[in-house]
């Protein structure tokens, strides 16, 4: 990611009125907080940023900076500043709720079934809800890039997705089995295919 934040997202956060900044990663976290610093000339602490005086979308220019000004002055409101809180909340998976899971019969039934099913194989397991934050299309094509620029793995790897259902699940599930086949179309022999969608 490059040091620099586009102005116009920074400076629309504290105009909008956002008290919470949220991201997946403490990497981000302090890449935004110091890109806002640096650019939009905020004070960033550890837990945030201090925003003083009039909150003016600094440097948008056009409409949105037109129609805050009008705004503010014809209402002839100062807002005196903020804080704006910035964290980390990563997704991740229950450890000790997939522990208690891997000691179930059904589990390890499956688990035995894929393992005789790809023997010799490196198997890859995701599991994901089907939505857009998890990016399963990505990961999908970052495969297929895989196979395509190593031809050593054909028949040795397979990506197993097991998608948990959504609110959208069949919509969902139709856009990413039109991304699977095609792969399975072009690397599949009679005994190998390559990725595995599992619909739970």
């Amino acid at each position: 990611m490059s040091p620099s934040l586009p102005v116009p997202v920074g400076a629309r956060l504290p105009a909008k009125g956002a008290d919470l900044v949220g991201f997946q990663t403490a990497y981000y976290d302090r890449h935004f907080r110091q890109s806002v610093s640096r650019i939009l000339a905020y004070e960033s602490l550890p837990k945030g940023i201090q925003v003083e005086g009039p909150i003016t979308p600094v440097g948008t220019g056009g409409e949105a900076e037109k129609d805050w000004r009008e705004s503010a002055e014809g209402k002839k409101t100062k807002e005196k500043g903020r804080f704006i809180d910035v964290g980390v909340f990563p997704m991740v998976n229950d450890i000790n709720s997939l522990r208690e899971k891997q000691c179930n019969l059904e589990v390890k039934s499956w688990v035995q079934l894929l393992r005789q099913c790809h023997a010799g194989m490196e198997l890859m397991v995701e599991g994901d809800k089907l939505d857009e934050i998890h990016w399963i299309c990505h990961k999908i094509e970052a495969f297929e890039h895989l196979l395509q620029t190593n031809p050593e793995f054909h028949g040795k790897v397979v990506l197993i997705q097991v998608a948990l259902q959504t609110t959208e699940f069949n919509e969902l599930a139709g856009g990413v089995s039109d991304i699977v086949a095609p792969i399975n179309a072009a690397f599949s022999t009679l005994s190998y295919q390559p990725f595995v969608f599992l619909h739970l």
